[in-house]
């Protein structure tokens, strides 16, 4: 028996297709453009980029490092940590909301 609501979930009143938003649109009702989406993407990618970047020329010094001391695993560990642990920083103060705030922001 139908109650007057949703037939999934009682008392709920079932939503038009006007009211929704569309899949380029923000629940906000701003538009999300092509250029938008784009640049986030390619800063997306260039975090990532960066962070493999990082790793990787941390870990071949460390392994350079390694083969003129003849201290086999000992600076290639250290280089894997040491670009790992940069990486990471790197990249929490890119995607931080607290890091994109400037000077000004702080002093309010």
């Amino acid at each position: 028996m139908y109650m007057g609501g949703s037939l999934c979930h009682p008392g709920v009143k079932p939503t038009s297709m006007s009211e929704q938003p569309t899949a380029n649109q923000k629940p906000d009702g701003g538009r999300d453009t092509l250029g938008g989406r784009m640049d986030r993407m390619a800063r997306h990618a260039g975090v990532g980029a960066q962070f493999a970047a990082t790793l990787v020329i941390m870990t071949l010094g460390g392994l350079w490092l390694d083969k003129r001391l003849g201290t086999v695993p000992l600076f290639l560990i250290l280089g894997m940590l040491a670009g790992f642990l940069g990486a990471t920083l790197a990249l929490l103060r890119q995607v931080s909301p607290a890091g994109k705030a400037g000077p000004e922001d702080e002093q309010q």
